[in-house]
C-alpha cells in the first residue's frame, strides 16, 4: 500500500470543490467464499458549499493507496486501504479513511471508510469508521455457510450484500459505488468488492452473484466450480477510484 503526498499553494484566493476517496481494502480468498474488500471512505462537497483556500497557506494532499488482497486461502487479514487527506493551517482537515481489508479465517473483516465483507459464516466490517457527517461509507455484508459465498464489501452508495444461499443474483454483491461529475463527466467512485462464490454441488451459472455494483469500480468476486476450478482469485478494483477488490474462492477438484 503506497501513500502519495503533495504540497501546493494557490496563486490567489479560491473557493473550491473537492472529492476525497481513500484507498480500497484488499479482499480475502477462501473455500467458504472470500470477503470483498471495503471501499475507501468517500467525502465530497461537489454541488454544495465550497471551501476557501488562500495564497499564503501551504496545503497538503495525501492520497491513500489500495490494500493488498490475500490469494489462495493465505491465513490472516488483507491490507486495508490508506487514508486520503486534505489539510492546511486555515481549513479543517478532511480525512477519508481507508477501506477495510477482508479476513481469511475466524473473525470479522476490518472496519474502515467502508467495511470489508465477511468470509463464509463470518461477520463483516463496519463502515463509516471513524464516524463522519455526512457518512463516508457503509458496512460490508456477512458471509454465508454452508452455501459458501463471501459477503460483499461496503461501498459509498450502499452496504455490501450478505452471502445468501446461492439462490439470488444479489448474493455477495459489493456495495454500490457513488457517481460524481466533479471532473466534468460521471465517474463511479468507492464501490465495494464482490464476495467469492464457491460451488461444491451444482456448477450453476450464478449470474450476478459476487459482482460489484457499478461499472469501473469494485472488483468482482471469483467463482469456482466443483471439479473444474481450484483457486479462483477475485478481480482487481478499478485504479484511482477508491474501490475494493473482489474476493477469491476455492472448490474441490480441478486445477
Amino acid at each position: 500500500m503506497g501513500l502519495n503526498h503533495r504540497f501546493f499553494q494557490t496563486a490567489g484566493a479560491y473557493d473550491i470543490e473537492y472529492l476525497i476517496a481513500a484507498g480500497g481494502g484488499g479482499a480475502g480468498s477462501s473455500s467458504s467464499g472470500g470477503g470483498g474488500g471495503g471501499a475507501g471512505g468517500y467525502l465530497t462537497n461537489y454541488g454544495g458549499t465550497k471551501i476557501s483556500l488562500s495564497s499564503s497557506t501551504t496545503y497538503t494532499v495525501t492520497i491513500g493507496g489500495g490494500g493488498a488482497g490475500l490469494a489462495n486461502e493465505t491465513a490472516g487479514i488483507a491490507s486495508s486501504g490508506g487514508n486520503s487527506i486534505l489539510s492546511g493551517a486555515d481549513i479543517t482537515t478532511i480525512t477519508s479513511s481507508g477501506g477495510g481489508g477482508a479476513r481469511n479465517g475466524t473473525g470479522a473483516g476490518a472496519n474502515g471508510g467502508s467495511g470489508a465483507g465477511g468470509q463464509g459464516a463470518q461477520t463483516a466490517g463496519s463502515g463509516n469508521t471513524p464516524s463522519t457527517t455526512p457518512s463516508q461509507g457503509n458496512d460490508g455484508g456477512a458471509g454465508s455457510n454452508p452455501s459458501d459465498v463471501g459477503g460483499g464489501g461496503g461501498g459509498a452508495g450502499g452496504a455490501g450484500q450478505s452471502g445468501g444461499s446461492h439462490n439470488s443474483s444479489n448474493d455477495g454483491k459489493g456495495g454500490a459505488a457513488a457517481s460524481n461529475s466533479i471532473t466534468g463527466g460521471a465517474v463511479n467512485y468507492a464501490g465495494g468488492g464482490g464476495g467469492g462464490v464457491c460451488d461444491f454441488v451444482d456448477n450453476g451459472s450464478h449470474t450476478g452473484q459476487g459482482h460489484a455494483v457499478g461499472t469501473n469500480a469494485g472488483g468482482n468476486g471469483g467463482v469456482s466450480q466443483h471439479g473444474v476450478n481450484n483457486f479462483v482469485n477475485g478481480g482487481d478494483a478499478t485504479v484511482n477510484t477508491g474501490s475494493g477488490g473482489g474476493g477469491g474462492s476455492r472448490s474441490s477438484g480441478g486445477s
